[in-house]
């Protein structure tokens, strides 16, 4: 709370006056005086706003903007009836409005004369980017962060991002990945960034059928997977960021989870063998619309999905995605973990909070993504051609003892158990794709595209749209 900074920022009248939610905010404080801008020509209007800097009295940004509304989040669910959940719920309440406000204060109109040079359609040449701050710059990074918040506090509108696709879809390179602005080379982290954006803006529930594949068409989706795989280093099995660099252990996430989410929303949008396998199950986040690419029978009748399946061949504890997904989990945990505890970039390198953070994440993302979708005969599971021998330790025994699985301990929250976020909790620990022991290395789940755990992010939205 001591990190949030309230000021005021200068709005049209007519944009108050049409959008509900600025309607609110004014009434939490707004100021009714008018000033005119006398370049623009419009009525200006003065709205109270805000955001977060990363430490007290520090300029509003929307990097620890993210981070603070993603911790407010993890908070808030970790246990309901809780002192600290409760306050977290309410800051979240009280701070949406307030963000939304900033948010359209960011807004960065390309002049048509650049726009219509990135774009086939000349006749909508509208392109909307972000600044990261006031006066600050403009990238793809504010676009994903500030649809990530608007996302999980229900205060996406049109009018905030209306030409959002077309900027991010301009950031596409040659190569097929995303620079952070036009005419940048492709970078890892702003290819998730872009990707998450762009499907963040696809599975907005408001957006048509038209919109959507408006959308799509603005992307070469083909060369952005193909620059994506090749990432992968065949021998280290980590990935790199940009072509002719060496792999770093953060890439585990922002490149692996990039290619979970192209690949759950291939599985998700395309019409094919598996639609009656799609509608035995269920997205754990899937009711607003989400994906989150973790799959759970629809019913207890559907409780035997996917074995014998002939849609996929692999055995299942390679998993599904179109990545290494042993030979990644096999660099996060051999290579990137340091032996006093943390993870790292690579051997040589010291261990830090960010690469921790974005190792496990990739490592989440690994084992878990369209883990349920995956699953052949049981007789599959352990045709692994990489040794795990020495990944194997002793263990408490899981039942009989009084305690509880590595797993339970994972899932366990309060109003949001294991049982609810996977169903079946047997059947879950078969279909997870795990490097080495699964009762040492099977971390939580986490959300390709939020980046915070799937039980967190289901609480969040259901107190947040289900009103």
């Amino acid at each position: 709370d001591s990190c949030w900074m309230d000021f005021e920022v200068e709005l049209s009248r007519e944009e108050v006056n049409t959008m509900i939610l600025l309607k609110k905010n004014q009434t939490n404080g707004g100021d009714d005086d008018t000033t005119t801008t006398e370049h623009l020509g419009k009525e200006k209007m003065k709205m109270p706003a805000g955001g977060y800097g990363g430490g007290p009295g520090q300029l509003a940004h929307c990097a620890p903007t993210y981070a603070a509304v993603l911790t407010l989040c993890i908070i808030a669910s970790h246990s309901p009836s809780s002192a600290s959940s409760q306050m977290a719920l309410s800051l979240l309440h009280k701070v949406r409005l307030p963000l939304y406000a900033w948010f359209l204060s960011l807004r960065y109109h390309v002049p048509p004369y650049i726009a219509s040079s990135f774009l086939n359609n000349t006749s909508n040449t509208q392109m909307t980017g972000y600044r990261m701050h006031h006066d600050g710059e403009v990238d793809v990074r504010a676009t994903y962060t500030i649809l990530t918040i608007t996302s999980l506090l229900n205060i996406t509108t049109k009018d905030l991002t209306n030409g959002a696709a077309m900027y991010v879809s301009s950031c596409q390179t040659y190569e097929g990945g995303f620079g952070g602005e036009f005419m940048n080379e492709a970078h890892g982290g702003y290819t998730y960034c872009a990707l998450g954006a762009l499907v963040l803006l696809l599975q907005q529930p408001w957006v048509t059928k038209d919109e959507k594949e408006h959308m799509e068409q603005l992307v070469e989706w083909k060369k952005l997977r193909g620059w994506l795989v090749r990432r992968q280093m065949s021998y280290e099995g980590g990935f790199n960021g940009r072509c002719n660099k060496l792999v770093d252990g953060c890439y585990s996430f922002w490149q692996g989870a990039s290619l979970a989410i192209l690949d759950v929303l291939e599985y998700t949008t395309t019409a094919d063998s598996t639609q009656k396998k799609k509608k035995e199950q269920v997205d754990v986040c899937g009711d607003y619309g989400f994906s989150s690419g973790i799959y759970i029978p629809s019913s207890p009748d559907s409780s035997s999905l996917g074995k014998n399946s002939t849609t996929n061949h692999k055995p299942k504890n390679y998993g599904s995605l179109a990545f290494d997904q042993l030979l990644l989990q096999r660099y996060v945990l051999l290579c990137a973990q340091d032996v006093n505890g943390g993870l790292r970039d690579k051997p040589s390198k010291p261990r830090d909070y960010y690469h921790s953070c974005y190792n496990l994440s990739g490592l989440s993302i690994s084992q878990h993504v369209l883990s349920g979708v995956n699953n052949v005969d049981d007789t599959d599971n352990d045709k692994d051609t990489i040794d795990n021998s020495n990944l194997k330790t002793n263990t408490e025994p899981k039942d009989g003892s009084g305690t509880e699985s590595k797993e339970d301990e994972i899932f366990k929250t309060q109003g949001n158990n294991k049982d609810e976020c996977v169903g079946n909790v047997d059947e879950w620990e078969q279909r997870v794709c795990c490097y080495g022991d699964k009762n040492v290395n099977v971390i939580g789940i986490t959300h390709p595209t939020f980046n915070v755990c799937v039980e967190r992010v289901k609480f969040i939205l259901d107190e947040f749209y289900s009103s």
